[in-house]
């Protein structure tokens, strides 16, 4: 049974769409009825936005987001180093694109409780840019950014902070559990620029205004979401759990 999704992009979603549809993408042989899923670090939205089967949603600061509220995600305040669910009680485990902003010293610990909630012959999936493409290119968009907005980016600084997570050690990590992993390309590097570049820095507006109209947003989405090569700006670490 594939997992019931919707993807509305808009200039403003377009970057989320590209990784939630490559994770609903991977969890389509594992959907079936009643499966139990949990996403750590989703704020008031994430898998929640472009699904309406039901969530369980784990994060410190929902009022954060409460703009993104969704009647499909189940709020349980919690951090990824103190889940507060039981062993093996899902089915299904993301934690997408949170992992670098998680202090290094405590990524371990970040990965071994996301795998003690995975149910035997589950699946958990993390996402995160990783490698010197992607640290070259979190750079870039900061200092774009603030050259063209005159004030940090809400997030890049502090990937730049913390130190990109390494996908090898994370997926090092979670074999040692005796989990089943596998690394894959999200994003080519040249796509994510070409996206941060016309949604978020905005270069060259207003000769790419066009672009932020839907019809165009859902065709370079569409396009977007093909370019799964590396070098790429986003890791996804897959993990099964025997």
């Amino acid at each position: 049974m594939e997992s019931p999704t919707h993807f509305q992009v808009t200039s403003h979603t377009l970057d989320a769409a590209l990784r939630y549809r490559a994770v609903f993408a991977l969890l389509a042989d594992r959907w079936q009825p009643g499966i139990r899923v949990l996403e750590v670090g989703s704020g008031s939205g994430g898998a929640a936005e472009w699904t309406d089967a039901e969530i369980i949603g784990i994060d410190p600061a929902f009022e954060r987001t409460s703009e993104r509220k969704r009647p499909n995600l189940i709020e349980h305040p919690g951090s990824v180093t103190a889940i507060p669910m039981p062993d093996a009680s899902f089915d299904a485990v993301l934690c997408l694109d949170m992992l670098e902003h998680v202090p290094p010293t405590d990524r371990p610990q970040a990965v071994a409780e996301l795998t003690r909630v995975l149910a035997p012959g589950g699946r958990l999936l993390l996402t995160f840019p990783s490698g010197p493409a992607a640290e070259k290119l979190d750079r870039w968009l900061a200092h774009a950014y603030a050259a063209r907005h005159g004030k940090p980016h809400p997030w890049a600084a502090e990937h730049l902070d913390l130190g990109l997570p390494d996908a090898n050690e994370i997926a090092a990590l979670a074999r040692a559990t005796g989990a089943n992993v596998i690394v894959q390309p999200n994003v080519w590097a040249p796509a994510w620029r070409f996206l941060h570049g016309t949604y978020t820095v905005g270069r060259g507006l207003p000769f790419t205004w066009p672009l932020f109209h839907r019809p165009l947003v859902t065709l370079v989405y569409h396009i977007l979401a093909r370019l799964n090569r590396s070098p790429a700006y986003r890791a996804i670490v897959v993990v099964d759990r025997p």
